[in-house]
């Protein structure tokens, strides 16, 4: 693979696909959507930086993004004012809790970039309420979503169901649901996914602000001992492999040898080793643990030995992700998916993993191993030489086109995943496109890196 292949047109035809499906896709996912919102922020910054301020690509895409932008502000806004009014009980048809964290995580990325994304163009605040039909997407408002989207897991993940918590005994207390816990709930597990985006939300929250009386630090200090104590409980199944922290992947949800606890659907999950994993939870965790590192904000105030914690579970995670989810060729490639995690979760689970992976080792590459720039690359290039295509990469699932012979260390079958099932095709297109894009703006950030 060259460090000087061309992304430019890759990224004006890749995105003019997301655009074009986007525009057809009525019913709108909302975490899915909220994940392609980091995407869209992305790619406005990735035209900025290669296509001079007269190239015609340029207005096209920044135009049509904003456009898209407009359309997530308005399907979060409603979305969360209908979970509102049902006191976010996911009992009662609300949003599970995790989707939130995906929504806030965009909403901080894009206040970080906002004069950037919208320069003068950027909305002056009118002094109304962020919650109003119609409403400007000022600056004020984008921090305003993103720490509401953080109230609602503190509130609800972490503190409401701990509280209504009536399972087995928790190994280690505290951390975040997806949802109520069953018999009282409708299925909530304690998974890597929510316990990530808490921590990434609070991380990133707390770095904007630089007092003491906001709540996002003792969130961060919560999180990171539910982390630390769950990497060293003696009979945790937790990271794979458990013997080598230098290189290493985390499963999709903790659970421990000698306990019930956190096993609701794991036949359904586990149905062979080395077990459920998914490489979506491998970058948030890498995002969350470089945040730390780079510091700032409220976050000065955790101590040296959380840094070091910090600096060795980053380092693992990704040199894990490049030993156990490449192939031969050095692409990545989806982790088995058990079960229902191919299935009825399928389009959660397939089509987003490599996409939220790819783009938080660009995140965090000041801070990652040498050679993770490489691996960027030749994954976004392999994206670009293999259009989707349902004969030939199952829709574009497949980044390198096939998989080579031996796939990778812990075993893949995106080619057995069936495209379009339990969810609507152009949800399906739309988490494909974004991850591709993922791909793409990651190697273009990376070469600027």
């Amino acid at each position: 693979m060259t460090a000087d292949f061309d992304f430019a047109d890759h990224l004006a035809e890749e995105f003019e696909a997301l655009h074009t499906n986007w525009q057809g896709w009525t019913g709108r996912n909302f975490w899915q959507s909220g994940s392609t919102l980091y995407t869209l922020v992305t790619a406005i910054l990735c035209a900025q930086s290669i296509w001079p301020p007269n190239d015609p690509r340029r207005h096209i895409l920044i135009p049509n993004a904003w456009q898209m932008i407009g359309d997530c502000q308005r399907l979060f806004v409603e979305t969360y004012k209908s979970d509102k009014s049902k006191g976010f009980d996911t009992r009662k048809g609300a949003n599970w809790w995790d989707d939130y964290g995906w929504w806030g995580i965009s909403f901080i990325d894009l206040y970080d970039h906002y004069d950037a994304v919208f320069g003068s163009d950027g909305a002056p605040d009118p002094g109304t309420e962020c919650y109003e039909d119609d409403h400007l997407l000022t600056k004020e408002c984008v921090f305003q979503y993103a720490h509401d989207c953080w109230q609602v897991m503190q509130s609800y993940a972490w503190v409401s169901a701990n509280k209504q918590y009536d399972g087995p005994a928790q190994p280690v207390e505290g951390g975040c649901w997806n949802s109520y816990f069953k018999p009282k709930g409708n299925g909530g597990i304690q998974n890597t996914v929510t316990n990530a985006l808490y921590l990434c939300l609070s991380i990133r929250l707390g770095r904007c602000v630089p007092v003491l009386d906001y709540p996002y630090l003792d969130a961060i200090t919560e999180q990171l001992r539910w982390f630390s104590e769950w990497f060293d409980l003696e009979n945790a199944r937790y990271e794979y492999p458990s013997s080598d922290a230098s290189s290493r992947l985390v499963y999709d949800r903790p659970t421990a040898a000698d306990s019930e606890y956190n096993k609701v659907g794991v036949p359904k999950y586990y149905t062979g080793e080395p077990g459920q994993m998914w490489s979506g939870d491998q970058g948030l965790l890498v995002a969350a643990f470089a945040d730390i590192l780079k510091a700032g904000g409220i976050l000065g105030q955790l101590p040296a030995s959380t840094k070091a914690e910090a600096e060795g579970i980053k380092k693992g995670l990704s040199q894990g992700a490049r030993d156990f989810l490449t192939s031969s060729d050095g692409v990545f490639h989806e982790a088995v998916l058990h079960g229902d995690a191919a299935t009825t979760f399928g389009v959660d689970y397939a089509p987003t993993g490599k996409g939220v992976l790819i783009r938080y080792l660009a995140y965090a590459l000041d801070v990652l191993p040498k050679g993770i720039s490489d691996t960027i690359t030749t994954n976004a290039i392999a994206v670009c030489e293999n259009p989707p295509d349902p004969n030939k990469n199952n829709y574009g699932l497949i980044w390198d086109g096939t998989i080579p012979a031996g796939g990778t260390e812990i075993g893949t079958n995106e080619a057995q995943i069936v495209v379009g099932k339990r969810g609507d095709m152009n949800r399906w297109t739309n988490a494909l496109r974004t991850s591709r894009l993922d791909a793409i703006c990651a190697a273009i950030s990376a070469a600027q890196n």
